[in-house]
């Protein structure tokens, strides 16, 4: 699903189907009075805020786990989410050269092997992965706790611990929904926060959890995998944080949960933000690494 409440477009520029408010639609379904004329500018700024409002609740589904399960199987079928997913506008036009792209499917065939048992060694130490993301019930089993070993390196990381207590916190939520008379239990959204927060602290374990003390020690082919697969994990967090983005703002529309519910969902709201900025950061500066590294290796591929 893509909404676009994230995206200064018009209505008919997203391609979205092309529904049509009226001003009065508009202010019966938000109790708003927006006028024209004289108060143009602060028309400005509600009717985007209003549309963008429509446009999520026009396409989501109220209730239904299935297609935030197959959401989930789209974001992770993503090939080469780092390059998918590029951040920077350097990194862009970095891997918008073929030559860079041909690189890397070099260096990707002649460590096949390495990749793999790499991809394996993450996941299987990863409290958060799941090796049926189809089945809604391992979802619902995460955390593996006798997966979340103490002192690995990547528990000390901010990102870590930043991705963990938004997760647990979102859990919290979901659990107390389900003792709300007034909330319906079966909306699609509330499952959609629940799944996006542990694939975001699956995709930075992963990303974090890469080998100890590398860096100019190793092969510099070794040097670019990792920090490929880094970029992968962390390309895909990011991709889940916006989707928890999104619903957390449509469930904090939702009048029937009473102010603490709302100031619940608002406090969700700030941490989901603030990991974003901190992802975002971690982000650019591996871009500019993996660019470095690649670069380095220009006499051998």
């Amino acid at each position: 699903m893509s909404h676009g409440y994230l995206i200064e477009l018009s209505h008919l520029e997203l391609g979205h189907p092309k529904n049509k408010f009226s001003l009065q639609e508009v202010e019966y379904v938000y109790g708003q009075k927006i006028t024209e004329g004289r108060n143009k500018q602060q028309n400005d700024w509600a009717l985007p805020s209003i549309f963008r409002r429509l446009l999520i609740y026009d396409q989501l589904p109220d209730t239904g786990q299935q297609p935030v399960i197959d959401e989930i199987l789209g974001i992770l079928r993503i090939a080469d989410p780092a390059f998918a997913k590029a951040l920077s506008a350097e990194f862009q036009f970095f891997i918008s050269q073929h030559q860079n792209l041909s690189k890397w499917e070099k260096i990707r065939q002649d460590n096949l092997q390495y990749i793999t048992s790499e991809l394996k060694r993450r996941n299987s130490e990863n409290p958060y992965h799941t090796d049926s993301p189809k089945s809604i019930k391992s979802w619902e089993e995460l955390p593996v706790l006798e997966r979340a070993y103490k002192n690995k390196p990547w528990q000390f990381d901010m990102l870590y611990r930043d991705a963990q207590f938004l997760a647990s916190k979102i859990g919290e939520y979901a659990a107390a929904v389900k003792n709300n008379a007034y909330i319906d239990a079966q909306d699609c959204d509330i499952f959609r926060i629940k799944i996006n927060s542990l694939l975001a602290a699956d995709k930075i374990v992963f990303a974090l959890n890469s080998g100890e003390n590398r860096g100019d020690f190793l092969d510099e082919a070794i040097n670019i995998i990792d920090l490929k697969l880094n970029l992968d994990g962390l390309a895909v967090a990011e991709e889940s944080l916006q989707h928890l983005d999104e619903s957390l703002h449509k469930l904090s529309w939702d009048k029937t949960q009473g102010a603490e519910g709302i100031n619940q969902i608002q406090g969700l709201l700030q941490l989901t933000e603030d990991l974003q900025k901190l992802l975002q950061q971690r982000i650019a500066a591996m871009e500019r690494r993996l660019m470095m590294f690649m670069r380095l290796e220009k006499d051998h591929y």
